[in-house]
């Protein structure tokens, strides 16, 4: 999928070459595509990219699906034996639209201690869509050098979006697909937005009682009152009180 592979591709993880494996369940010949990404600065650190559909994720443990992998991973020309701890296994997973994700295997997997670190990112059809769609009109519209990693951190430190996601995720199907892609790529730098400072209270009362005129500051006289002991009262509580002396 370009926008993952571009996205490892930024965070200086080079492609290999793609490669097949094997297995058999039930009687039945299964077949997959694995594609392998290498730090250029610390060349042991991989990752594997294999796509499966939603309804396979519950074979991956009870299968040979981990088993055949890692065979065929150490018969590549470029593994190293000290690959075999640092490669994380990205398992992308379409959901066809209506289509209910398998948490559960999704968790087993995630939570199985064998072969590799692995990651499950699952999305349906219209969330691709929705944000393939994005990307191409950003990268229309961008009159710098377009970057993925840029463009992801910008989109997801939007306050509106993010309200909107946060209330119902079906609004907003481009912001859930890049929230789990971001989720199940440890190396994405998450961009932190700053946030105000949370003041003690007071801090915060004697701000308010500055902005109000001189005639009024009995108001605080009533606080103490209405909160004889600080200390012991939350400071919801007393927020609530001040609350009421300046309304009253």
């Amino acid at each position: 999928m370009k926008i993952l592979y571009q996205i490892l591709n930024e965070l200086d993880y080079l492609s290999k070459d793609g490669f097949l494996f094997s297995f058999s369940i039930n009687g039945i010949e299964k077949q997959y595509y694995a594609m392998p990404f290498t730090s250029k600065e610390h060349s042991s650190q991989v990752y594997l990219v294999v796509q499966v559909s939603n309804s396979e994720l519950s074979n991956i443990l009870g299968s040979d699906f981990l088993l055949a992998l890692a065979k065929a991973f150490r018969k590549q020309n470029f593994h190293k034996s000290d690959m075999d701890k640092n490669t994380t296994l990205l398992i992308e997973c379409a959901c066809k639209d209506g289509e209910q994700v398998d948490h559960l295997s999704k968790v087993q997997i995630e939570d199985d201690p064998y072969y590799f670190k692995k990651y499950v990112f699952t999305y349906s059809d219209l969330e691709l869509r929705r944000a393939e769609e994005y990307i191409r009109n950003q990268k229309a519209t961008s009159v710098e050098k377009f970057s993925y990693v840029r463009e992801i951190q910008s989109y997801l430190s939007n306050a509106d979006t993010f309200a909107s996601y946060k209330t119902n995720h079906t609004n907003q199907p481009t912001y859930a697909f890049f929230c789990e892609l971001v989720t199940k790529v440890p190396i994405f730098p998450l961009r932190i937005t700053a946030v105000e400072e949370i003041k003690p209270v007071v801090d915060f009362l004697h701000e308010e009682l500055e902005k109000m005129p001189s005639t009024d500051i009995n108001a605080l006289d009533q606080l103490l009152n209405l909160v004889p002991d600080f200390k012991e009262t939350s400071i919801e509580n007393v927020l609530s009180c001040w609350s009421s002396v300046i309304d009253s």
